[in-house]
């Protein structure tokens, strides 16, 4: 081989491998350039994205979405035809309408045949909390227990209580590594029995707002008025629980702020119960007489009754915990603890 063949034959393999080489930096740019979020709402977020040259820019015309981790191409993914694409010399824009909640969307920016792609991210709709509720009062203690769930994409938590003058303590977050967040549950939150205190949860996601700023964007706060679950009233030895033609009668504590109560009975202390008796009036001294389940008491078997307090918030029964439940058998009485969480699915 001749030294200017064979210097040819360089400079040709070594343009070769520029091109390649450079078409291929071209794409994985390209599949850099990210997505940011910026206008909010329930389920129509604008997203943004900025190219290295207006040629890139020019090219975006689809938008792919999936929330499948198993698609990895926007050819496989869904096309989203419901809105244009708005470009601007670097930039493009778009907002996407009639997304679903709790959901996050991996979205292409494509050409038009979905194999360039021109900007590529993740895109976060509105979080939430559910089934905020208290399963639990201390009375030594003066304190309730906390539980919620939150949505499938919630990736923190803001929580706050009201002060004795009704004002808003200072925000508390709880990001995705902190045990509340984790469980799901706050404990030893001290309430004021003699009175309602109100307890506030806000979901957040994060998103990137631009290329060097992230943001927590929030979900609709949800409220929770706190109180005390009542107590049967003691008589000498007993509690104030008696049976008399298959009724049982009971007395208890008012608790104040609330709309009225609910009794729960089972026979058994952590499980089965039922609602017996609903008192729609908050009186003061208030007391009760009910069948078990339409069907008469009986001295020879062992019961467990409940009571706790509700409030009607804007149409929405908020329920105190049933951390104590008292058994009943043939006269006798004494107050014990249940693990069953009487609220749940109320909120």
């Amino acid at each position: 081989m001749s030294k200017k063949f064979f210097a040819r034959y360089l400079f040709a393999v070594s343009a070769a491998a520029l091109l390649f080489v450079g078409a291929g930096s071209t794409a994985k740019a390209a599949e850099t350039d990210v997505i940011y979020q910026g206008a909010w709402s329930e389920t129509n977020p604008t997203i943004t994205w900025t190219t290295t040259t207006p040629e890139a820019t020019a090219k975006a015309a689809k938008i792919c979405y999936t929330t499948d981790a198993n698609i990895t191409k926007p050819a496989d993914a869904t096309e989203y035809t419901a809105t244009a694409i708005t470009l601007n010399g670097l930039s493009g824009s778009a907002t996407l309408t009639g997304l679903t909640t709790n959901t996050n969307y991996t979205v292409w920016i494509t050409d038009t045949n979905k194999t360039t792609v021109i900007a590529k991210g993740t895109v976060k709709t509105y979080p939430s909390v559910t089934n905020f509720r208290p399963t639990a009062y201390y009375a030594t203690r003066n304190d309730v227990d906390l539980a919620w769930t939150k949505g499938a994409n919630t990736e923190g938590l803001y929580f706050a209580i009201q002060d004795d003058d009704g004002d808003w303590e200072s925000e508390e977050e709880f990001s995705s590594t902190s045990t509340a967040y984790k469980n799901g549950v706050l404990e030893d939150l001290s309430i004021d029995r003699d009175s309602v205190t109100w307890a506030k949860i806000t979901p957040y996601v994060t998103v990137k707002k631009d290329a060097n700023t992230s943001v927590n964007l929030k979900g609709d706060t949800v409220q929770l008025p706190l109180f005390a679950q009542p107590f049967v009233n003691e008589k000498k030895d007993n509690y104030d629980i008696s049976l008399k033609g298959g009724k049982l009668k009971m007395t208890w504590q008012k608790v104040s702020g609330v709309s009225g109560y609910y009794i729960y009975a089972s026979t058994k202390r952590h499980d089965g119960y039922k609602k017996v008796k609903t008192i729609s009036s908050n009186s003061k001294n208030p007391s009760a007489k009910f069948k078990f389940k339409n069907k008469k008491f009986s001295n020879s078997k062992t019961y467990y009754i409940c009571v706790t307090a509700y409030k009607t918030v804007n149409g929405s029964i908020k329920e105190s915990s049933g951390h104590y439940v008292y058994m009943f058998k043939g006269g006798d009485s004494y107050m014990t603890f249940s693990t069953y969480d009487f609220n749940k699915g109320n909120r």
